[in-house]
């Protein structure tokens, strides 16, 4: 399990004491990162940005469509993209033990092992 905990800066440094007294390990942003991954939980500025689209990063539910006459910059891209389909930012699972890096590069073999 993973927590966010936010609190006063003046306490911090207690709250941080008493964590690893009582046992907690601390770990770094690197643990962050694959727990979020493994949630499908995008992180603005990795995975999607102000040129990935929220259909393309697969946050579509947080636009809201209702009601149709209500506008917003951007929507007629968006529309259009609902209707013709966009690429699409997906999950990958691996087949074997490893940590995957942004910028890492990613190969693909099909079913015929072809790549």
């Amino acid at each position: 399990a993973g927590y966010e905990i936010a609190l006063p800066n003046e306490k911090a440094a207690d709250f941080w004491r008493a964590l690893v007294e009582a046992g907690v390990k601390p770990c770094g942003l690197g643990a962050r990162d694959t727990l979020r991954l493994e949630a499908g939980m995008n992180l603005y500025g990795q995975e999607m940005d102000e040129t990935i689209s929220p259909l393309a990063a697969n946050m579509g539910w947080t636009i809201a469509w209702e009601p149709a006459d209500r506008d917003f910059i951007g929507r007629e891209a968006l529309e259009a993209q609902r209707e013709h389909g966009t690429e699409k930012l997906v999950g990958l699972v691996m087949t074997e033990k490893g940590v995957l890096r942004n910028e890492l590069p990613v190969r693909f073999t099909d079913a015929q092992g072809n790549q």
